[in-house]
């Protein structure tokens, strides 16, 4: 019996296609993901300039203010 092959959540690559592959409940996220999201994240503006996302808002707060 074959064991099944983890893949990222994301972009779907095998274990086996990625340097690191990191386990979340019921997911996966591999080291390219996270580092395409550091670049996004880097993108951002600084907190100081006006427009700028506050902290806890857009998506990721909705996700978290829900646990």
């Amino acid at each position: 019996m074959e064991h099944p092959v983890n893949r990222c959540s994301f972009c779907n690559r095998k274990q086996s296609e990625v340097r690191r592959l990191i386990a979340g409940p019921g997911v996966y996220i591999c080291n390219q993901c996270v580092a395409l999201c550091n670049e996004v994240l880097a993108q951002e503006l600084p907190p100081d300039q006006p427009g700028a996302p506050k902290p806890g808002g857009g998506w990721i707060g909705k996700v978290f203010s829900h646990r």
